[in-house]
């Protein structure tokens, strides 16, 4: 038997409470698929909609967020950090 977290209840958040990259353009897109299609009430499309701004919202922030980061290690000059292992031939 499995147990459930909190994570898998709120799959747009990673397991430190916060928002989920990947998570949050999944839900967009299926948003935007059910808008897409044409058939949602008037109410539920208008809520659709809300939500689909909030979430693209979300992740336009993240999106920020990471570009800053990579603006930032760009501009100290430092060197990357080597990754791969150097006991490769």
């Amino acid at each position: 038997m499995t147990q459930s977290t909190e994570q898998d209840e709120q799959p747009n958040v990673t397991s430190e409470g916060q928002p989920n990259f990947e998570g949050l353009m999944d839900e967009l897109e299926t948003i935007v698929h059910r808008l897409e299609q044409g058939d949602l009430p008037l109410t539920e499309g208008i809520a659709a909609f809300e939500r689909g701004v909030h979430v693209s919202n979300q992740a336009k922030a993240i999106l920020d967020a990471a570009e800053a980061r990579v603006d930032q290690l760009s501009s100290s000059g430092s060197e990357p950090t080597e990754v791969l292992s150097e006991t490769r031939s």
